[in-house]
């Protein structure tokens, strides 16, 4: 074999390397240029110092509907947050101010059937000119809860004084720990996972071990190669 082919011969390897790496690894993985993104603040518990925040938030009402709008807990991301459509709240006359509150609460005494509260209650509250005022029938909040890192898989679950019900939960994709739920009463809300529950953030762990097995059986054609090449370069 001559040298030009020896040549030829690791360059195909190599590019064969690269792309079976490209192919297998996750299509949610950033390319390896981009910068990372910024880090999380660690979970505030009610008991943490600092303790988790509390938001207030005053919407102004120009109509005789109520305005849309969105709150959130000052953490970076929020721990707690409510997403409000326009007209979901019946006004009382002369409303100029929707007040919305989102509170850290200790948890109540009676605990989700079988599973556990992860990270904070929140009470969420609204008033309109100081009377409080809830959903309308067929207009639903939205509420975003970010858990401790790492917990696992969690739902969003809403107490209503004597027991908790689970609701329909999306985890939001990029952000980690999170999960967003319609809700048609407000009330204290958090996140309800198993005991079992934990080690969050493992899911990449069959992607990585998929990719290294790949880079093995490559690396393994490779070596293989080279030993052919040098057996046919010592060939009379």
């Amino acid at each position: 074999m001559s040298g030009r082919q020896c040549r030829l011969l690791f360059l195909g390897a190599g590019v064969l390397l690269l792309a079976a790496v490209w192919l297998l690894l996750p299509r949610t993985a950033p390319p390896l240029y981009d910068s990372a993104p910024a880090p999380a603040d660690p979970y505030r518990f009610l008991t943490s110092s600092p303790p988790a925040a509390v938001a207030a938030k005053d919407v102004p009402v120009t109509g005789a509907s109520s305005p849309p709008f969105i709150a959130g807990s000052d953490e970076n991301p929020p721990q707690a947050q409510i997403l409000v459509g326009a007209g979901s709240l019946p006004l009382p006359p002369g409303a100029t101010t929707v007040r919305v509150t989102i509170t850290p609460v200790a948890p109540p005494p009676i605990a989700p059937a079988h599973q556990r509260v992860d990270g904070n209650v929140y009470r969420f509250a609204l008033t309109a000119s100081g009377t409080p005022v809830g959903l309308r029938a067929g207009a639903p909040a939205t509420i975003v809860l970010r858990g401790p890192s790492g917990a696992g898989q969690a739902t969003v679950a809403r107490f209503d004084g004597t027991g908790w019900t689970t609701l329909n939960s999306t985890p939001i994709g990029t952000i980690a720990d999170t999960y967003a739920a319609n809700v048609t009463s407000l009330g204290d809300v958090a996140l309800i996972t198993s005991p079992s529950s934990g080690g969050g953030g493992g899911g990449g762990g069959g992607s990585g071990a998929t990719v290294a097995v790949a880079v093995g059986a490559i690396l393994l054609v490779l070596v293989t190669a080279a030993i052919l090449t040098i057996r046919l370069a010592r060939r009379p």
